[in-house]
């Protein structure tokens, strides 16, 4: 079988840049080891000046330029670009694997399937532009139309088949996002106090509360840190941060590591006593099956997918991302070495019997082969 995906995907072979790109990365890797599947990618980015075609771990990858006077919300009303569709004009394939490009994905005339990975017309209540809200409709106009037309859909999460229930009328698989196999080779030897957050420093990520909360614990846990990996995508909030940890009394606490490579973030994860990611919005992070995968025990906001993926009292603590006391609170459970040994044990089994990226290509790959006789049934109408 001859697979494309059309994603967000990493320029650079052992770096990943935002959860869909890893996602990606990690699928692809996946899907390619399984006996007669091939698979290909066309990584939809504005970073390029011209097309650039890669081999990725034996992956072909052809990274698009488009247009970078056009916005992301031009993009979405047009759906899917003319270098896209032009691209896939000269390519032989079996199915078309969009991730997280619900518009992109109905404007195609290939037998495709969607992976839904986030609700943008959340997410961008969280930015800081004027009209935000009025934004938020229209976005959610845009992808929730789209979604509705779309027959085949893969939902990472309860969340997303949930609260997108009147919009998803095609046949939806439940398939939760991978993570490489890897991870589950690593060995945990956790830090004290060592606390990481892995994502964009933005402030739907909540960074400036875990600071916060970091500040009410070390009393109790001298040696407590807290380690933000992650691209600086917004260098105001980046510097509100600082300013926050300065004013505090923590800034020696506070360790601003950038955007890490695969490697690195492995060896910050078994470093690490504990994950935090107390984010206002998230659908299911790659980042905390990464952890549980390698057995770091995970504070996280309670709410949208990730109580999901979180026990809270067993393989972690889910906590309101509004309230810093209930974060250092966790902190606290956490960090306990007893309590975050048992913890770490839990996520690590947890995760291997869901987010091993072998066991998530195997059934993507069932659903493929899904949708194939569906369209041989139907007359080949994707």
């Amino acid at each position: 079988m001859k697979v494309v995906m059309v994603s967000t995907f990493t320029l650079e072979p052992n770096r990943i840049s935002g959860g869909v790109a890893g996602v990606c990365v990690y699928l692809a890797k996946a899907l390619s080891k399984l006996e007669g599947v091939q698979v290909e990618v066309i990584a939809v980015q504005t970073l390029v000046d011209k097309e650039t075609i890669v081999n990725f771990d034996g992956i072909t990858v052809h990274h698009l330029a488009f247009d970078q006077s056009v916005t992301p919300m031009q993009r979405l009303i047009s759906g899917i670009p003319d270098a896209v569709r032009e691209k896939l004009a000269t390519m032989q394939f079996d199915i078309v694997h969009v991730q997280g490009l619900a518009r992109l994905a109905q404007k195609l005339d290939y037998p495709r399937i969607l992976t839904i990975h986030g609700i943008p017309e959340r997410d961008v209540l969280f930015v800081k532009r004027r009209w935000n809200r009025l934004r938020s409709l229209a976005v959610g106009m845009i992808e929730g139309s789209a979604r509705k037309q779309i027959k085949h859909i893969i939902s990472i999460s309860p969340y997303v088949r949930n609260l997108l229930a009147g919009q998803l009328r095609g046949k939806v698989y439940d398939i939760e996002n991978p993570v490489a196999d890897s991870f589950f080779d690593c060995r945990h030897e956790p830090q004290p106090g060592r606390i990481l957050f892995g994502g964009q420093v933005i402030p739907r990520k909540n960074v400036l509360g875990l600071i916060e909360a970091l500040a009410r614990i070390v009393g109790k846990h001298p040696v407590a840190q807290l380690r933000i990996a992650g691209e600086w995508t917004d260098a105001s909030y980046v510097q509100s941060c600082r300013e926050a940890a300065s004013r505090l009394g923590v800034a020696h606490k506070v360790h601003f590591l950038g955007n890490l490579s695969v490697d690195e973030l492995k060896a910050e994860l078994s470093a690490a006593a504990c994950l935090a990611l107390c984010s206002f919005q998230e659908t299911a992070p790659v980042i905390i099956e990464e952890a549980m995968a390698i057995g770091v025990p995970v504070v996280a906001s309670r709410i949208c997918g990730i109580p999901y993926m979180v026990a809270d009292g067993k393989t972690g603590r889910t906590v309101d991302p509004r309230n810093i006391q209930s974060i250092a609170d966790a902190f606290c459970d956490v960090l306990d070495p007893q309590k975050g040994s048992e913890m770490s044990a839990l996520a690590r089994a947890a995760a291997s019997t869901r987010f091993r990226a072998s066991v998530v290509a195997a059934r993507t790959l069932a659903a493929y082969e899904d949708v194939l006789r569906g369209m041989t049934s139907a007359g080949g109408k994707p």
